[in-house]
């Protein structure tokens, strides 16, 4: 974890901190209204946590809330949490790793700056599958997929982009003004915009239990940060959605 080294720096880090411990402790308690005060309009969840392994669960704010509802109170479901990374970006946008010891369920939390409060924009997680030792394919692999979504943008290739892409699949780009654009798989697809497959930059692949990827890409041309979510479905790698942050 980077540390902080101005007071706007440590501000936003601890208000950070805070809406996570915010949002485990809502989740225990089955606390509602606590939970709409940490989350975004537009907040999702992404998990593996299904029996079909051709599928990854989405809920939306609303579908999350009312299964809370009807579960109630989860007991200890913040024990051994630990906040292992948070990445701040432009004061806009953080991407936030929490681990839950011992069974190494891994959670990234993507926050937004709304205003001067910082939000719950997306959480995507994933279980434990098997111990991995050694994930130097799925990093090859996961490259190889992010290298063909823009080759395929590049080309105007829907039906490629198709096999590739999650079918709820999602794009949420966020502006510096606050304003957050989302749109839906059948809409890009619609209307491509093919410049947006050059001049990106791969930062880095993150790889947690050979199933989920966080991929950080950089377009200094057109001025924003890409996060790409990928999931392995059955055995393949699909992209879940794109965060796009304009920081310029």
């Amino acid at each position: 974890m980077n540390i902080p080294v101005t007071n706007n720096e440590v501000e936003n880090l601890s208000e950070i901190f805070q809406k996570i411990n915010l949002y485990y402790q809502g989740v225990e308690n089955s606390d509602l209204e606590l939970l709409e005060k940490v989350f975004h309009e537009e907040w999702k969840m992404l998990d593996n946590n299904v029996l079909n392994e051709s599928n990854i669960r989405v809920e939306s704010k609303i579908d999350f809330l009312n299964r809370l509802k009807n579960i109630g109170s989860i007991k200890d479901y913040s024990a051994d949490r630990e906040i292992i990374t948070v990445d701040i970006l432009k004061d806009k946008l953080s991407v936030v790793r929490v681990d839950k010891m011992p069974n190494m369920h891994v959670s990234i939390f993507f926050m937004i700056k709304f205003g001067e409060e910082w939000l719950i924009l997306d959480k995507v997680w994933v279980k434990e599958i098997v111990p991995n030792f050694n994930n130097c394919n799925d990093y090859n692999l996961v490259e190889q997929v992010i290298a063909s979504y823009f080759k395929q943008i590049q080309h105007n290739d829907k039906e490629g982009l198709k096999s590739i892409l999650d079918e709820n699949w999602e794009l949420k780009s966020i502006f510096l003004t606050d304003r957050v654009e989302l749109k839906k798989k059948f809409e890009f697809l619609q209307n491509i915009d093919t410049k947006a497959g050059y001049n990106n930059r791969l930062v880095s692949i993150d790889v947690f239990h050979d199933s989920l990827s966080i991929v950080k890409l950089d377009n200094n041309t057109d001025g924003f940060v890409s996060y790409l979510t990928l999931f392995k479905v059955s055995g393949e790698w699909k992209i879940a959605n794109e965060r796009k942050v304009f920081v310029n």
